[in-house]
């Protein structure tokens, strides 16, 4: 029975749904108005620096000293500057959700826990259940919450400094772990997961004791980093943020 669900949802994702449509579109050709903004002042621009379509993407960038010690609107004692969109996710929606990042030269060495992409929402107790980091050899990875261990299910290809990728997610939401999945396409390949069955991973996407209350989760673009590190400045792009019902939709 699993196989021929996961069949028919990688067939879906490659062909798209007839009844596809975007419900989230972010390109950062105008205003950051979309979004709540949290960080110290400055820590995320739009910015004319590089751009992965238009002319313009989101610069975030985080000093070692940026927490709430310095800056209320910095919720945690560690580095951050992110952009939290509406609610937009409940228990049982499926969505696809796509964006591009990119790294520049100048890019430090990771030497701890370094998140830029998070799908979160309350009681945000704790490690997110599904969060996208640099590893400490600068790879891009896709880890859970602490009742998954806080696992790793899939490692991307180390970073460019410089050259933008596409990611995409597709998410089950649910609080079931029989039912919540993950699938990941990185520069439009679908990728291998660890723990799953081949680019499919089931587990509870929707924790009640981690990032579900009943309230939507949200799509968070970020720099947020642990304060045990000594980078000093780091800068980052999101750009081109996009969730629709088809992997077509939320293309670049």
């Amino acid at each position: 029975m699993r196989s021929i669900l996961l069949g028919t949802l990688l067939g879906l994702a490659i062909s798209g749904l007839s009844s596809a449509k975007v419900i989230f579109e972010e390109d950062f050709e105008g205003s950051l108005d979309q979004w709540k903004i949290e960080g110290c002042p400055g820590g995320v621009e739009i910015s004319a620096d590089s751009a992965r379509t238009g002319s313009k993407s989101a610069k975030f960038v985080v000093h070692d000293e940026d927490t709430n010690a310095a800056c209320p609107d910095s919720p945690t004692e560690n580095p951050r500057a992110q952009l939290d969109s509406k609610g937009l996710f409940q228990d049982g929606d499926d969505y696809f959700i796509g964006f591009s990042v990119m790294f520049p030269e100048g890019f430090p060495q990771i030497t701890n826990w370094f998140m830029f992409f998070e799908l979160y929402g309350p009681p945000y107790n704790g490690t997110p259940s599904m969060a996208l980091y640099v590893s400490e050899d600068n790879r891009v990875t896709f880890g859970r919450d602490a009742s998954s261990n806080r696992d790793t299910i899939w490692t991307g290809a180390e970073i460019v400094p410089g050259k933008w990728r596409d990611i995409a997610l597709h998410v089950k939401f649910s609080t079931d772990p029989a039912i919540g999945f993950v699938q990941i396409w990185e520069d439009g390949q679908p990728q291998q997961l660890v723990g799953g069955n081949g680019t499919t991973v089931f587990y509870r996407t929707l924790n009640r004791e981690v990032n579900y209350d009943g309230t939507p989760n949200t799509v968070v673009l970020n720099q947020y980093r642990s304060k045990d590190t000594g980078y000093d400045s780091v800068t980052l792009y999101h750009d081109s943020v996009k969730v629709g019902t088809s992997l077509e939709d939320v293309s670049p």
